[in-house]
């Protein structure tokens, strides 16, 4: 079988790949605001990689992937799941007016920022919630708030990093902010009940609450019974040898992936390596990961196109590609041509291109269709 320069369809960001930790938190030793992102750098890759032929069903064993078992039945945990996403969302809230505040407190304040004795652009604000010790401001700030009392008024005298991406004039300067604490925000455990329900949520009582979302879970896990099947089918098959080229090319995706998420996060002042370094990995354990997503990428693609091929599943036409992206970028609130950028943008012009992505992702949602029609649905 000729390989087709295809790719996987599901690809996860760096964030997710290395730690699990949100981009704010390692964003702010750097750059100090968390919520700016001006930077629109591309992706950085070695080019095309030459993909040897291979045939998908002499490279695994693959699992039975008709009559895949699917449970679609919603249980009570999963309710009530729901109900503590809620709850963790929305606390009860007590505002606290004396005391002394300290790292971990969560604080409403006014704050005044001037540069040689003036106010500067988006440097004061009125009624701001943060948490002291993970604000996202310049180094010193939440220093300076620790240990402050309810009440008080102070100024912290602070300077901006050089470079400083968010705000380049501001790089390197001097800035006094001048603080002033209203209160502390005590939080403790809510009570999911009729009042909770209908504050928080577009329904009016408990009883509805759990009905409805009943109803949208078990619709949701019915949506997606070809792509569970899918993978349950990619758990239970076994890899017995792996393309070294698809491999190699697919590493070389997802650095160019890892690599541009960091640039538009961070601009170009901030080296790829010093990000790693700060979020705990070395060049050799970032290595060692992308190692092990390649090899699930790889295993991925292979059953699908082990499926596509033992049903004979035909290649689209142009047009029928055509009107598969066209769908894509629909279902996205995306032209075709802003899809093709984000793509671009994500991956450069390493090993893949659009076309093929999209081919792939086009083989992914037939064999899904295809696995829904005939797996077996506990409802």
């Amino acid at each position: 079988m000729k390989k087709q320069y295809t790719i996987a369809a599901v690809i996860v960001l760096m964030a997710a790949v290395l730690t699990g930790c949100s981009w704010d938190d390692v964003k702010a030793k750097f750059v100090g605001d968390p919520h700016s992102a001006d930077a629109t750098s591309s992706a950085v890759s070695g080019g095309p990689i030459v993909i040897e032929d291979y045939d998908p069903l002499e490279c695994l064993k693959l699992a039975e992937y008709k009559g895949i078992e699917i449970d679609c039945k919603v249980k009570d945990s999963e309710i009530e799941e729901q109900k503590n996403n809620y709850l963790s969302q929305y606390p009860k809230e007590k505002k606290v007016k004396k005391g002394t505040c300290s790292t971990g407190d969560t604080v409403n304040m006014d704050y005044v920022g001037k540069i040689d004795g003036k106010e500067f652009d988006n440097g004061s604000a009125e009624d701001q919630e943060l948490t002291i010790g993970n604000s996202g401001f310049i180094d010193g700030f939440d220093e300076g708030l620790d240990g402050m009392k309810v009440g008080e008024t102070k100024d912290l005298n602070l300077q901006f990093p050089d470079p400083y991406t968010n705000s380049p004039d501001l790089a390197g300067k001097d800035v006094v902010f001048t603080v002033t604490i209203n209160y502390k925000i005590k939080t403790s455990p809510n009570t999911f009940d009729d009042k909770f329900v209908k504050k928080y949520t577009s329904y009016k009582t408990v009883e509805e609450f759990e009905k409805e979302t009943r109803k949208s879970l078990k619709k949701s896990k019915e949506s997606s019974i070809g792509y569970e099947a899918v993978n349950k089918i990619v758990e239970e098959s076994e890899l017995i040898k792996t393309p070294t080229t698809l491999k190699e090319a697919y590493k070389q995706q997802m650095d160019a992936m890892n690599r541009a998420s960091i640039q538009m996060s961070y601009g170009d002042s901030v080296e790829f390596d010093v990000v790693l370094g700060q979020m705990g990995y070395t060049k050799e354990s970032y290595e060692k990961l992308l190692e092990e997503a390649a090899d699930s990428q790889v295993k991925y693609q292979l059953v699908v196109e082990a499926i596509f091929a033992k049903e004979n599943m035909p290649e689209p036409t142009d047009k029928e590609l055509e009107d598969f992206i066209s769908d894509t970028a629909t279902s996205t609130q995306m032209t075709v041509e802003n899809l093709r950028q984000a793509y671009e943008l994500t991956y450069g012009d390493s090993s893949f291109s659009f076309e093929d992505y999209m081919l792939t992702s086009y083989h992914y949602t037939k064999v899904a269709d295809y696995e829904k029609e005939v797996s077996k649905i506990k409802k």
